[in-house]
């Protein structure tokens, strides 16, 4: 079903009040017209106790640990019912995201893609060797707008993603991308292959470490418009911003180092930064940074 022109009925608390299951009955109801009788049905029935997904503990190799993840984050199953669960705000500091985490394990509802990332964070702190950067994703089919977000990882050099989709080919990527273009590259391809055009890729700075950090995630350091670039120019922009996170310049400690310098860039009436732009290249434009720019 489409949710296309829907808001999300977003659930605030738990347990989940009352007027809250009646209208995600109702959209239930919006959302499979071609079964009228499929909610009465489900609720009147008698349904055996769901098992909670065993949550994953850290164990072996950070390679392990990562597809143990994957898998936890797949047995919560996508959530297609139209009612969001969770509620999750980008702006929130990080402390504040990883309580909502503790929510959704608690709970074991479906979740969807931003969910995710939140418990792929979740699950992965601590595991320092392992750097996470959220990497979002606009795509249009027909007159529709997407969007989409997975968490990067990178380890020892080689790049992949966790995550969660309708899409099987735009959620997991091992760890075994030699380039984070290559990576993007395959997510642009496996967006091609469902007849979706990729137009916009951000990738976000590396999540600290820190499960009481007061800091949010910084979801967008760098913004291609994919449309605008050949892909052998946009997979060298992102090379670009991950030779940055194989140097440290975009690791936890970049980060504090950013708040405590000033910087000439932020605006002084709302306190956020000037876009920045690096020199074009020699057969395109210039690359543009979002206002969440890179320390410089």
């Amino acid at each position: 079903p489409s949710m296309a022109g829907r808001a999300p009925i977003v659930n605030r608390s738990f347990p989940i009040p009352a007027d809250t299951w009646a209208k995600m009955w109702e959209r239930a109801a919006e959302l499979y017209p071609e079964c009228p009788t499929l909610t009465d049905d489900v609720r009147a029935a008698e349904h055996a106790a769901v098992p909670m997904p065993r949550v994953p503990g850290f164990a072996g190799s950070v390679e392990s640990h990562v597809v143990a993840v994957q898998k936890y984050i797949e047995a919560l199953q996508y959530n297609h019912i139209g009612t969001q669960f969770f509620d999750i705000n980008k702006s929130r500091p990080i402390s504040r995201l990883m309580e909502t985490a503790k929510d959704i394990v608690r709970e074991a509802l479906p979740i969807k893609c931003l969910e995710a990332v939140v418990v792929a964070i979740f699950l992965t702190m601590g595991i320092t060797d392992l750097d996470r950067f959220a990497i979002s994703f606009k795509s249009v089919c027909g007159s529709h707008q997407h969007r989409h977000i997975v968490l990067g990882i990178h380890l020892a050099g080689k790049y992949g993603a966790i995550g969660l989709s309708r899409r099987n080919t735009l959620m997991f990527k091992p760890l075994t991308f030699s380039t984070l273009g290559e990576l993007l590259s395959d997510y642009n391809d496996a967006y091609t292959e469902v007849g979706h055009t990729l137009v916009r890729i951000r990738l976000g700075r590396a999540v600290p470490h820190d499960t009481h950090s007061a800091a949010p995630v910084d979801w967008r350091a760098l913004v291609i418009h994919v449309q605008r670039y050949e892909k052998y120019e946009w997979a060298r922009m992102v090379d670009q911003f991950a030779r940055k996170i194989r140097a440290g310049t975009l690791s936890e400690a970049s980060v504090m180092r950013g708040k405590e310098r000033h910087d000439p860039h932020r605006d002084r009436h709302d306190g956020r930064e000037r876009p920045h732009t690096l020199p074009p290249l020699p057969s395109g434009p210039t690359e543009v940074i979002s206002p969440y720019a890179m320390p410089v």
